[in-house]
């Protein structure tokens, strides 16, 4: 082979090898660009959510604030912590949050929930739990078993799926309810899935098997709209101070209650030795010559039995509807009196005596040891969304409100997984979501 021939086959090779070299190189730089965006895509990913994540903390914070700047022990439904308003949510550096109420109602209120205005189900009866939606005399038996831990005998209705059986303690959480068998999610979140107390377009199905074909725009949020784990009632110094009734002889009375006689002082002792021990202050209206007047000014001086905390008492004023209809004492034509008098109401209403004008004795008595005007356990969900709307987080928290004033948190969730966040009223005016 000539040398001109093999200079230009050598030649020939050495350009094939540059031209691959230079597709290698170009694919790499592809490659390798390609995974920088990525990454960076995934470095400003992790950002967003951190950033919306890091924002739920001015949320608390907000919460916080809400209800300390409530000045009064006695609750309202529209009091400044459920103030009702829609608001834009609070501006902050690179986005926004919200505090949104987590009402039976469902939607876009700005707030806290009441967690003294539902059932605690860890201490209601049987009665009153057979009260609430969907509810049957197996599944109140169940939750009562499981509660308790003590399983009824065979073939009354108590049925353990799976391993384990009772707890045999408080339920922490109304998503224990789960475990309870028969308890399904749709009894217990009705048509809220995805728990953000909403009626999303996917929910509001009117499934065959709700009752009333609930596509009527209105959330049926189960249980856990209605109940709650957490209400508490602390005694108050001026409680703790009071005398216990029962223990009050004759001249006892006289000496402590005013515009008492000593007449009426013995009415009272012989009522007590007639019918025993008296179950709650209210009783005294049961005794003849006793008035509202008498009871209004006697009743921040005696309670019954020991001052101590108390699980369950139901806030009069801030109850939904279908909360005090569950209450035994009350039909449901009484309930709804009481609630619409609470709705109709500018200010609210002294004590427990008003509803003397709205129920009869008898359920008077019975209704008042249920009761309570002072809450101390709130809920709320927490919102935050970054400026673009890229980015959303959510939190579903629990606070507690010591006599003191002391705000503490009882218990914090993420939902962020759980879908829609807000809705559209909330979100209007809000450039990044749009």
């Amino acid at each position: 082979m000539s040398l001109a021939k093999r200079q230009a086959d050598s030649g020939g090779s050495v350009l094939l090898f540059v031209l691959w070299a230079m597709v290698l190189v170009t694919v790499a730089a592809y490659v390798l660009g390609h995974l920088t965006a990525v990454h960076l895509h995934g470095s400003g990913h992790r950002l967003g959510q951190r950033r919306a994540a890091e924002m739920l903390g001015s949320g608390l914070h907000l919460a916080r604030h809400v209800l300390l700047a409530d000045e009064t022990r006695d609750d309202f439904f529209n009091d400044n912590w459920a103030a009702g308003e829609v608001m834009d949510g609070l501006q902050l550096a690179g986005g926004r949050v919200w505090i949104v109420s987590g009402e039976s109602g469902g939607g876009g209120r700005f707030g806290l929930t009441d967690e003294s205005g539902k059932i605690n189900i860890n201490v209601a009866g049987r009665e009153t739990l057979l009260a609430l939606p969907l509810m049957t005399g197996e599944l109140a038996d169940n939750i009562i078993t499981w509660r308790s831990g003590q399983a009824p005998a065979a073939g009354d209705g108590y049925r353990v799926e799976g391993e384990g059986g009772p707890k045999g303690a408080k339920l922490e959480t109304m998503d224990e309810l789960l475990g309870v068998p028969g308890i399904t999610p749709k009894i217990l979140y009705g048509e809220d899935v995805n728990r953000n107390g909403l009626l999303d377009e996917n929910e509001n199905d009117g499934d065959a098997s709700w009752p009333d074909d609930n596509r009527d725009g209105k959330l049926d949020r189960g249980l856990i709209g209605l109940c709650t784990v957490y209400s508490r009632h602390t005694p108050t110094p001026q409680e703790k101070a009071a005398k216990d009734l029962n223990s009050l002889d004759r001249k006892q009375l006289e000496e402590l209650l005013p515009n008492i006689n000593a007449d009426l002082a013995g009415q009272i002792e012989e009522f007590r030795k007639k019918h025993g021990d008296y179950e709650s202050v209210a009783e005294l209206i049961m005794v003849d010559g006793v008035t509202k007047e008498n009871l209004r000014d006697w009743w921040p001086l005696l309670r019954v039995g020991e001052a101590k905390p108390t699980e369950g008492l139901v806030n009069v004023f801030t109850a939904p509807v279908e909360v005090l209809a569950a209450l035994g004492p009350l039909e449901k034509e009484d309930a709804g009196r009481i609630h619409d008098f609470i709705r109709g109401s500018n200010v609210q209403p002294e004590g427990l005596l008003w509803l003397l004008d709205l129920i009869n004795k008898d359920r008077f008595v019975s209704l008042v040891p249920l009761l309570t005007t002072r809450s101390e356990r709130f809920s709320a969900r927490i919102v935050a969304a970054t400026d673009d709307g890229m980015y959303w987080a959510r939190r579903r928290v629990v606070l507690s409100r010591g006599l003191d004033g002391k705000i503490t948190v009882l218990y914090v969730r993420d939902d962020s997984r759980n879908g829609p966040h807000l809705p559209d009223n909330l979100l209007a005016g809000y450039s990044g979501a749009k």
